[in-house]
């Protein structure tokens, strides 16, 4: 089984999820990946407290999903020898990633401006929240700030007098990690037909109002929208909402064939009354008067079953789901039989369930998994594997320039 990017070395310098995340998905597709990590550890090694999830050395969940398949070298590069090691790596490294501040990579002579003769051939990405430029390029940025506040989306998806939308941890740095990635390979293509490196560079705040472009145009005060807006005034017409079901669920509906189909809707609604209503014979009308529509619409879909209301968008082929719960994700037997989740069994024993990488290479067999590896676990062998002698790999941890997991 040959994976796409196999022979690929990557040597990964970054915390949390977005650097991390991106080089995961370069694991899982053949490249050899090391991560460096300073003797305190990515601080997603514990971020487990903060979302009440077990952190343990041997049952530590969310490390797997951005470092899985990965090997690891704890570095104290505050040491010049320390330091000297992570060069090294570098002269038979093909990507460099990293998401430490340029400030600190300046200090240390591993920006890409000190680098960049010595290392010609190497791909060098590097990620932040808001920048390398302008008066903000040091501020630190996790996603819920830099990609979803800053990107207007934490307004935009809420409703006019409620608290605004929170999403979970991560999100923006996941959708952040593929753009990176995107730029990364572009880079790897380039330098197969120049021999060449390349410098990449991406933010928070970069990835979010690219994915955000809808936001970036209609927040434009020539078309006159206002954010947030009301529940009862969404934008598209009375189909472009989730309504409630008689069993509690919400189901979101898509429809924008409304002059085709509301015929349909008000019969399976009960709503026959309104079918020669001006305000509903047309997209238009129900678009005009949805604040009027909606509340209709509302209580007639209480009174339906879940099953009731899927059966009818369904037979109507209409773009339709329940809002699903996250308790329900890992039981969601489409996933299932697509490959989009699988079962990973722990160092202790322990058994649970992993999202997959999307991406599925026809060629390409679905490879072994491998736990995220330890703070130093392969340090020693990584020190040989660059040419150190094993003597010269044990001074070194004996110095605490690099320290190897017990």
């Amino acid at each position: 089984m040959t994976r796409p990017l196999e022979g690929l070395r990557v040597v990964e310098l970054g915390t949390h999820i977005a650097v991390p995340l991106g080089s995961r998905m370069m694991a899982e597709w053949g490249a050899e990946v090391i991560k460096v990590e300073a003797p305190e550890g990515d601080a997603y090694r514990s971020m487990g407290l903060l979302m009440a999830l077990p952190f343990k050395e041997d049952f530590n969940v969310l490390l797997q999903p951005t470092n899985a398949g990965k090997k690891d070298i704890c570095i104290n590069l505050k040491d010049p020898e320390g330091l000297k090691v992570l060069f090294k790596l570098l002269e038979t490294a093909d990507i460099f990633t990293t998401s430490i501040r340029l400030s600190a990579l300046k200090k240390m002579g591993l920006d890409y401006e000190s680098i960049k003769e010595q290392y010609p051939g190497l791909v060098y990405a590097h990620f932040s929240g808001f920048g390398n430029k302008g008066s903000e390029n040091e501020r630190p940025g996790f996603d819920s700030a830099a990609f979803w506040a800053r990107g207007g989306e934490m307004i935009e998806w809420s409703n006019e007098g409620v608290y605004p939308v929170r999403p979970f941890l991560g999100f923006g740095d996941a959708v952040s990690s593929s753009m990176l990635l995107n730029g990364i390979l572009g880079a790897v293509i380039s330098k197969q037909k120049t021999g060449k490196g390349d410098y990449i560079e991406s933010s928070l705040l970069a990835t979010s109002l690219w994915y955000n472009f809808h936001g970036v145009i209609m927040g434009q005060p020539q078309f006159g929208h206002k954010f947030p807006r009301k529940h009862e005034q969404p934008l598209g017409g009375p189909m472009q909402v989730h309504y409630e079901t008689s069993d509690g669920d919400w189901m979101l509906i898509v429809e924008p064939l409304w002059d085709w189909k509301y015929k349909k809707y008000l019969e399976f609604l009960d709503l026959e009354e309104y079918i020669e209503d001006p305000r509903f014979t047309s997209f238009k009308g129900a678009a005009i008067h949805v604040a009027e529509l909606i509340p209709i619409f509302a209580e007639a879909f209480k009174k339906k079953t879940t099953e009731e209301v899927k059966e009818f968008l369904i037979k109507n082929d209409i773009v339709h789901e329940r809002l699903v719960n996250p308790s329900e994700l890992c039981e969601d037997e489409q996933a299932w039989a697509n490959g989009y989740l699988r079962e990973v069994e722990f160092q202790n024993g322990k058994k649970m369930v992993m999202p997959k990488e999307a991406i599925h290479f026809a060629s390409m067999d679905e490879p072994a998994y491998t736990l995220a590896p330890n703070l130093g676990e392969h340090s020693k062998a990584i020190l040989m594997e660059a040419g150190y002698s094993e003597e010269e790999a044990e001074k070194l941890i004996a110095a605490k320039s690099v320290i190897q997991h017990p």
